[in-house]
């Protein structure tokens, strides 16, 4: 029988439904009453009806009208009405949907919570009230945390508030209850325990008897990303959730949904539909939050996309109380992730009507769906928007994290007027399902604890970088060739270089970066672009010595991650990847609040490539006389071109976007950012057949890259008529004030590239590149003998050139020229010059290799290595913030071996020997002078590392590191014969131990947390060391990383080992698993290693948790090494002979599953003893202040020691008021604090007055007294008697501007800054011991009101971290007026 079906309800769900339901052959028409625009166009079996669903009377009788055999209800209020019992009576048409006496577990919130006790199904406690007076009672005295406030009615899923205070969650129950904000739903409240663990979904197919569940699905209700803001009917879902496992599945079926629907059956109730059961996962188990009586939203659509069979049959089975017969299947391989897009306002007001655009480019993706919701179509045919949910787009992909990034993405090609979406539905639960579990002593411990800093609140996502990695793996994959698979997650790159037919061949490399291009792209979202223009930059050099790219590794670093800018950068890498015909083996990610600001980022890149021995090119194709210039042109700019026309735009304060295109282009913005081309595919069989001898592209200035082809005895002479300079080039040189020679000095000028090509192979290189290239390719001139010292190039018609340049761009854009009388900028011809570091790459060689010069890529001959099957293993990484510290103190000789250490250990643990290394090195200013000490550094470490310095590349990029800011991105290369490559996985089982090296302190991962524990702790790195005497806290920060290479290679090369983990980002938790094969787990017992002090020191300062120690800091283990039982005696005597303090830390278990796991044992206490913690008080320090006034700083005191969450050190106890009923007094009475009035007016005497407030706070047993505006100049005698133990607050940075009348002198002496100062009290005014300040700027215009407000900001962060320091012991002072840190 073929189905007539009228499915009721308009939202993203019924669209759902409907799109499921017309793919069954059982159904040939679907109504959908009353529908959206997505139900009612495309599909011809599915159209809109305008039906008035509240009135059951006309629905009854239209479905008999119209010869409708079933009925699917969407939404809850037609069921609570009854609609499922009126037309199974009055129309005799099967419904599915429960009748209103079941629906009443959904619409009756009392009902439902006393239902669930009757019937033994687990619940959070709960009370049920009419009287809002009383409700608020209960909240308030009940003896767990009641703050979820419910309406008992229906609230279209909004009647639920998450209190996170009892005031709060009073505030809920006034506005449901007094002012009706759910009209009769909120009559009655439920008032709920707050249950705490992760929420699921749960739906179920019921036939009244027998149930089947769906996947479990899990909702975002918040509207906002990382759960914050209102809560609404649902910003999305994923499906399946990932956190549940097939047992607790079966219990959840049978405790609560089957429980669920027996008991109402028992009470007289068949339930006949969904139910839809929203769980708490709490650690007591799965308990309900509340049921539903109809399919979720926005679950559905994600469950939907998942769903298999035939949805017909099981909804009839349903109805017929037979659902055995016909049960559901679903997909359980792929992930399921829907997006929901909202109004502007929504769960608020907002507009209707607004035009939709974007929906269409998404409908031939055949792993995207878009469901409609609040959409209608306009009488001019155009989908606009008429509800606050207006669509859902669900991404179905093979993993969570790629569905994720996938519908992510898709939601942002839809627009209209305040379009929103979350862009974080499903990364937390991606995050927390796909890491590796870390457990004490077989207890899964919690990942954070309360009040400790993390990582996250360090500014670094370790979720956003999780989910990149993978998103971005399937990109790497498909640019996978022979000699590589490009599979990333590995702690380095592999390369088979004989599957490559490349073992007797050279290698070569280069590394690059974007240079001031980046800026400009990456502001208009040019991000594939970039990615494109960085594999094109470092695979086109590769050509000047005839090499095949083989593989490409990048650097990305960012202020503030963003997924979808750095999977746009990674994707147009992959995508030129391919285009080059090289693999995409590897990147660095590297996240670095306070390095960028939150939206610049930088990249480089190295390829690596090889060209074999017998194509001697350097040697056998020598530029000689008569040989001719071919000119690869371009109708964009070149790598060096955008310096200067960023210093252009920047001098004339132009906007590029405003700038008429000079070529036809919409703007010169869009004109220029076109990405280079990629040669090698055209150019790559004319060079190694030495048809073109000589190839160089345009990394600079046409003028340098002709100068490259010059030898002795020889020059080269080019006409610059016979190619056409681009409009662009004559504007900049107009703007700019350049002549024509100092244009081709700088710039490009429409050039790409220069090949040197013999006369006769000229008519076949270009009719080759005709065919292959749609750049044009242009005989510019020719080499010639010469004689003498004169110029060795020669460049005809410059002048004219260059003229007809400036005329074409003065006819097609003649707004863009500023007048003469503006254009009095000049700029430089010449960027600043870059330090020679030739020198010091000489210092750290290996024979093979030859370093880069003259535009040439290094070199290594593999003959030198030995191997008869040489894996090439390679690794990037960089220094993460550490270099902040670096660059803070002005200490920066290290870090380059910081650099290199995170490369070549990473080379470890596949077994390689790192050969060569490169280096990028960007900053505000290539002429910094700390830049050669960095590069000195690299030297030294390549040196340690027994590694060849090959290049070091340097990038100046002003509008992305401010002054004295840069960044270092390291490539290591290396190699391993194939029969000793690690970890041997196969070999790996229970038994084996492993060996632990110590690292020398934290190396280079975890610096931002770090910096967040000196931050909140108001340190500094200039502090003497809390854990070794005579060097500062910023010297010890900065011990450089261990290397290593020499310890540990020789024992690697012995065929002892099985696996080796360097110990990086992710801690030991994250990396131990990484050589770790499926089924084994490890256990480690940190009393068997030396934990250094530094971490213990982190841990107290920062209250870290154990868990984040472990994940995000090496505590002490720089790597492991995993070995044989029986061989653990010759490793540790073979590693400790080389130097490396091996020790046994612990053994490889057997496991469950595929998933290992890594138990400490211990840590918690070595961390707790490997550094001498101060000693805290016995008890609180009891403090008396001193006030004369309204006592704003008494209340920054007061607050923050009264705070549980500061659990402070310091009690106030007392408050001395020298003048009566001031404002200070009452606020103390109102905290509690016991008062006191001592007017100074009653005393004939300073003397007596002082002798006064000293005895009563010695009766009162005061401590420290700290003055808080207190309006007397105390006598030296009372002084003396609390030195050491008397804090003031002064409103300026002492030692300036003394005494009263701070604020004045600071604005009279002009200064930019000033703040406030807390010190000793000493009997010289404002001259005793500073403990802290804080500053605030002075602008131009203040007055001494508004200074002194924006001083009194600091002054109450400052004053309560000062009385905290003395109070807890940390600060004392000491002989000669000086501060004593007790750490």
């Amino acid at each position: 029988m073929s189905e007539q079906v009228l499915l009721i309800g308009s939202g993203g769900r019924e669209h759902a439904l409907a799109w499921k339901l017309s793919q069954s052959a059982l159904v040939s028409k679907i109504f959908v009453a009353p529908g959206n625009a997505g139900t009612g166009t495309g599909d011809s079996k599915v159209s809109n009806v305008a039906l008035n669903v509240k009135d059951f009377e006309s629905v009854a009788k239209w479905c008999t009208d119209n010869s409708i055999t079933f009925v699917v209800v969407g939404p809850e209020d037609p069921l609570a009405e009854g609609i499922a019992d009126h037309l199974a009576k009055n129309a005799a048409v099967p419904v599915f949907g429960p009748g209103a006496q079941a629906a009443q577990i959904e619409a009756d919130k009392s009902f439902s919570k006393h239902f669930m006790v009757r019937h033994g199904i687990p619940t959070a406690r709960f009370e049920t009230f009419k009287d809002p007076e009383k409700a608020c009672k209960y909240i308030r005295e009940a003896s767990h945390k009641a703050l979820v406030v419910k309406a008992s009615g229906l609230a279209a899923g909004k009647g639920v508030v998450v209190a996170s205070c009892a005031d709060e969650a009073c505030e809920a129950v006034k506005s449901m209850m007094t002012e009706k904000a759910f009209g009769a739903a909120g009559e009655t409240v439920v008032v709920e325990e707050l249950l705490e663990g992760p929420e699921v979904s749960i739906l179920a197919f019921s036939d009244g008897k027998n149930v089947c569940l769906m996947p479990p699905s899990q909702d975002h209700k918040r509207l906002l990303d990382n759960d914050q803001g209102p809560n609404t009917g649902g910003m999305g879902a994923i499906c399946p959730y990932p956190g549940l496992t097939q047992d607790q599945l079966e219990k959840i079926k049978t405790d609560i949904i089957e429980k669920t629907v027996h008991g109402l059956a028992q009470e007289g109730a068949r339930y006949i539909g969904v139910l839809y059961a929203g769980l708490m996962l709490t650690s007591d188990g799965p308990k309900v939050l509340e049921f539903n009586c109809r399919f979720g939203d926005p679950e559905t659509q994600s469950i939907m996309c998942l769903l298999k069979s035939d949805l017909m049959p099981t909804l009839k089975a349903c109805v017929r109380g037979n659902l055995p017969q016909a049960p559901p299947t679903f997909d359980l391989v792929n992930s399921a992730v829907g997006v929901v897009l909202v109004s502007g306002g929504y769960p608020g007001s907002y507009h209707k009507g607004l035009e939709i655009s974007g929906i269409s480019s998404l409908q031939d993706l055949k792993t995207v769906q878009v469901f409609h919701a609040g959409t209608k179509e306009s009488e001019g045919g155009k989908v606009v928007t008429s509800g606050g949910r207006v669509l859902s787009v669900v991404a179905v992909e093979t993993s969570l994290a790629a569905a994720i990034e996938r519908a992510t993405a898709a939601a942002a090609k839809i627009q209209f007027d305040g379009c929103f979406y979350r862009s974080d539905i499903g990364k937390k639960t991606c995050s927390s399902s796909g890491r590796a579990k870390f457990r004490y002593a077989g207890s899964t411990v919690t990942a954070h604890t309360s009040g400790g800093l993390s990582y996250k609140d360090a500014g670094v996502d370790i979720t956003e970088g999780d989910l990149l990695v993978q998103a971005i793996k399937p990109l790497a994959k498909m640019t996978r060739r022979t000699g590589c698979d490009a599979d990333l997650g590995g702690f380095g790159g592999l390369f088979d270089l004989k599957a490559a037919n490349h073992t007797k061949s050279k290698l070569a490399c280069r590394t690059s970066g974007v240079g001031r291009k980046i800026k400009l792209a990456a502001r208009h979202g040019h991000h594939y672009n970039i990615g494109m223009d960085l594999v094109a930059q470092c695979v086109n050099d590769l050509l000047a010595i005839g090499a095949e790219p083989l593989y490409f590794l990048d650097y990305f670093a960012t202020g503030k991650l963003e997924m979808q800018v750095a999977e746009e950068v990674v994707r147009g890498m992959a995508d030129a990847c391919l285009e080059a015909g090289c693999a995409l083996i590897g990147g660095e990610t590297a996240e670095m609040p306070g390095m960028y600001s939150e939206k610049d980022y930088d990249v480089a890149g190295m390829a690596v490539g090889a060209v074999p021995l017998d194509i001697s090119h350097q040697a056998g194709s020598a530029v000689a006389a008569g040989d001719v210039i071919i000119a690869l042109t371009s109708s964009s700019l070149q790598h060096h071109d955008f310096e200067l026309l960023e210093n252009i735009l920047a001098t004339g304060n132009l906007n590029p976007d405003r700038l008429h295109g000079l070529s036809g282009g919409s703007s010169l913005a869009e004109e220029v950012l076109s990405p280079p081309t990629i040669y090698i595919k055209s150019l790559l069989p004319l060079v190694q057949s030495q048809k073109v001898k000589r190839f160089h592209p345009v990394t600079s200035s046409i003028a340098e890259c002709l100068s490259l082809l010059i030898s002795p005895g020889l020059k080269v002479k080019v006409d610059a008529h016979t190619w056409a300079v681009r409009p662009v080039f004559g504007w900049m040189a107009d703007m700019a004030n350049l002549t024509a020679s100092e244009l081709f000095n700088t710039c490009s000028c429409s050039v790409a590239a220069v090949l040197a090509v013999d006369s006769q192979n000229v008519s076949l290189v270009l009719g080759s590149l005709s065919q292959d290239l749609s750049d044009r390719a242009e005989v510019i001139g020719h080499v010639v003998s010469s004689t003498g010292d004169g110029d060795h190039l020669l460049i005809d018609n410059v002048v004219e050139a260059v003229d007809a340049s400036k005329r074409k761009a003065r006819q097609e854009a003649p707004s863009n020229f500023v007048s003469p009388s503006d254009a009095s900028y000049t700029f430089p011809v010449s960027s600043p010059t870059k330090p020679d570091v030739s020198d010091i790459l000489a210092t750290a060689s290996r024979a093979g290799a030859v370093v880069s010069r003259r535009g040439m890529p290094a070199t290594f001959d593999l003959s030198e290595l030995g191997l008869a099957e040489p894996i090439l293993v390679s690794g990037t990484d960089g220094v993460g913030t550490k270099l902040k510290i670096a660059q803070s103190l002005g200490q920066n000789s290290t870090v380059g071996i910081d650099l290199v250490a995170m490369c070549v250990n990473d080379l470890l643990a596949s077994g390689a020997d790192p050969f060569y290394f490169t280096c990028y090195l960007a900053a505000g200013s290539s002429d910094l002078p700390c830049l050669t000490e960095v590069v000195q550094g690299v030297a030294a470490g390549c040196e340690k590392a027994g590694c060849a310095f090959v290049e070091q590349q340097m990038s100046a990029l002003p509008s992305i590191y401010s002054k004295d800011v840069y960044d270092l991105g390291g490539f290591a290369v290396g190699a391993v014969e194939k029969s000793r490559i690690l970890p041997k996985f196969s070999e790996i089982r229970p038994g084996d131990v492993l060996i632990g090296l110590p690292s020398s302190g934290i190396h280079s991962n975890g610096y931002s947390l770090v910096r967040r524990v000196v931050e909140v702790n108001k340190l500094r790195f200039d502090m003497p060391s809390p854990f070794n005497a005579n060097v500062t806290l910023g010297h010890d920060l900065l011990t450089p990383t261990e290397i290593y290479v020499k310890t540990v290679l020789p024992t690697l090369r012995s065929g002892k080992v099985k696996g080796f983990a360097h110990i990086t980002g992710g801690g030991l938790v994250e990396n131990i698993p990484r050589v770790l094969p499926p089924g084994v787990n490890v256990v480690l017992d940190a009393n068997n290693w030396k934990v250094p002090s530094v971490f213990g020191w982190l841990q107290h300062m920062g209250k870290i948790s154990s868990y984040e120690m472990s994940r995000t800091f090496n505590c002490g283990l720089g790597a492991v090494v995993v070995v044989d039982p029986r061989d653990k005696s010759q490793v540790l005597q073979m590693l400790n002979e080389a130097g490396a303090y091996a020790v046994l830390v612990g053994s490889v278990v057997e496991g469950k599953g595929c998933e290992s796991t890594v138990t400490i044992s211990n840590l918690g206490e070595a961390l707790l003893s490997c550094w001498a913690r101060p000693r805290l008080p016995e008890r609180k320090k009891r403090v008396g202040v001193l006030i004369s006034g309204s006592g704003t700083n008494l209340q920054a005191l007061m607050d923050y020691t009264q705070s549980q969450d500061n659990d402070s050190a310091a009690h106030i106890t007392l408050v001395i008021s020298n003048v009566p009923k001031v404002k200070g007094l009452a606020r103390a009475q109102k905290a509690g604090i016991k008062t006191q009035v001592i007017s100074h007016k009653k005393f004939k005497s300073r003397a007596e007055f002082d002798a006064s407030v000293h005895e009563c706070l010695v009766e009162h047993d005061i401590e420290l007294v700290c003055l808080a505006g207190f309006m007397r100049i105390l006598t030296g005698e009372f002084t003396s008697k609390w030195t050491g133990r008397m804090l003031n607050i002064h409103p300026s940075l002492l030692p300036s501007f003394k005494g009263a009348h701070a604020h004045k002198m600071a604005l009279e002496a002009g200064v930019r800054i000033s703040g406030c100062s807390v010190h000793f009290v000493a009997e010289e005014v404002d001259g005793g011991a500073i403990i802290c300040q804080e500053s605030v700027p002075v602008y131009p215009g203040d007055t001494v009101e508004l200074l002194s407000e924006r001083v009194k900001t600091v002054e109450h962060v400052a004053y309560p971290a000062a009385l905290e320091l003395v109070a807890s012991g940390r600060v004392q002072l000491g002989d000669g007026n000086k501060l004593v840190w007790n750490w």
